[in-house]
């Protein structure tokens, strides 16, 4: 990945600086535990991963062939560190028929003119995409935590169905492994 964007933290933000209306919001997963889900609110329709990028991990991401279902909405992801938008914009384009999104909208624009395109053209439109990048720097400087991009080893992926059973699978298969972080897209 030859180009780079700035780290990001998850940020409720980003939902609304994209365009997508009041309604929806991230909340924190504190645990995948059934009694910790409970307190996830209802309903909820995505859930975003941040997990290590161990040597593992990216042993299986290369032996492995994926091909999304024609329904659902891939974006192939080109640009370092984006991965936190990348699972942004599945969430948001695989619940579109839920949300609302406000006039304008960056991200609606986004999902309209990438709607028939392939896996690999969506991701070229997205490294073109100069509102997207604006608006990810943006959230990327209110962050908590200043980052180093080169001691970045983390990723984001976003889970549309059967969030917990996959995030369980993520953490079982890193048993030395503390660092995840999840949140869920929820109506509030």
């Amino acid at each position: 990945m030859a180009m780079e964007w700035k780290p990001l933290e998850i940020n409720p933000e980003l939902l609304c600086k994209l365009g997508v209306g009041g309604g929806w919001q991230f909340v924190d997963i504190v645990g995948l535990e059934d009694e910790a889900l409970s307190w996830v609110p209802s309903p909820s329709c995505a859930v975003m991963l941040l997990f290590p990028l161990t040597q593992q991990k990216q042993t299986m991401e290369k032996s492995a062939s994926h091909k999304p279902e024609p329904e659902v909405y891939f974006l192939k992801q080109t640009v370092g560190n984006s991965c936190g938008t990348v699972g942004l914009l599945h969430a948001v384009a695989n619940n579109r028929h839920r949300l609302q999104f406000e006039s304008g909208s960056v991200v609606k624009k986004f999902l309209d003119d990438t709607a028939s395109m392939s896996v690999d053209d969506r991701a070229k439109n997205l490294e073109s995409n100069k509102e997207i990048h604006i608006v990810h720097d943006e959230v990327a400087a209110e962050g908590q935590c200043q980052v180093d991009p080169d001691k970045v080893n983390f990723h984001f992926t976003s889970i549309v169905a059967d969030a917990a059973r996959i995030c369980r699978q993520f953490t079982e298969r890193e048993k030395t492994e503390v660092r995840f972080s999840a949140v869920a897209l929820c109506r509030t």
